[in-house]
């Protein structure tokens, strides 16, 4: 039997300051098949049903 796919969505914003500087995060785990955590910006997975700016608030926050 062939397991079910699985789409999964997310959201990511580019936050920048006055000084033009952008944030990053220096994620804590790896991403999955990954050996050491990288940078990455703000973001993630957006609930089923979940509208895209509400995801995003959350995120962030």
């Amino acid at each position: 039997m062939k397991p079910e796919t699985v789409l999964e969505v997310g959201v990511k914003a580019f936050i920048v300051n006055a000084d033009r500087k952008y944030l990053s995060l220096l994620r804590a785990k790896p991403y999955p098949g990954g050996t050491k955590p990288m940078w990455d910006i703000p973001g993630g997975r957006i609930h089923p049903g979940e509208p895209t700016q509400i995801a995003l608030a959350r995120e962030i926050k």
